[in-house]
């Protein structure tokens, strides 16, 4: 069987020939850039200059908030949602402080057999004898 030999051949560089990837969508640019990216063993530093390239786009586009984008709704929901824990959670703590106040600590038994129960005579069991 051969082994096709476009295999390890380099990918055109589809992300290069779009117009101006910065100001436009880093997520599609950065997709474009990982579709392309083939591993090169003749041209290892462009290999590894692409990937870096779309990693940065990746890193900037998770960086960035979009104005007005559904993630960054999420985000400021998100938010809200830790104050309102925060916030019940200082309620919780502040109610467990009142009700420990209020209630009695429960009352400890002494140490000891409680004369109230009734003892049970059990019977002593003789131990076996063995013939040795």
């Amino acid at each position: 069987m051969i082994a096709d030999p476009n295999l390890f051949r380099r990918a055109p560089d589809r992300a290069a020939s779009a117009p101006d990837r910065m100001n436009g969508d880093p997520l599609a640019a950065a997709a474009a850039l990982v579709a392309g990216l083939r591993p090169d063993w003749r041209d290892a530093p462009a290999f590894y200059e692409r990937r870096s390239e779309a990693l940065d786009l990746l890193r900037r586009a998770a960086a960035s908030p979009c104005a007005g984008c559904e993630a960054a709704e999420l985000r400021v929901r998100l938010a809200r949602a830790h104050a309102l824990l925060r916030a019940a959670g200082a309620d919780l703590a502040r109610h467990r402080r009142l009700l420990a106040s209020a209630v009695r600590p429960p009352r400890r038994r002494r140490a000891g057999p409680d004369p109230r129960q009734a003892v049970l005579p059990l019977a002593v069991a003789e131990a076996p004898q063995t013939n040795l």
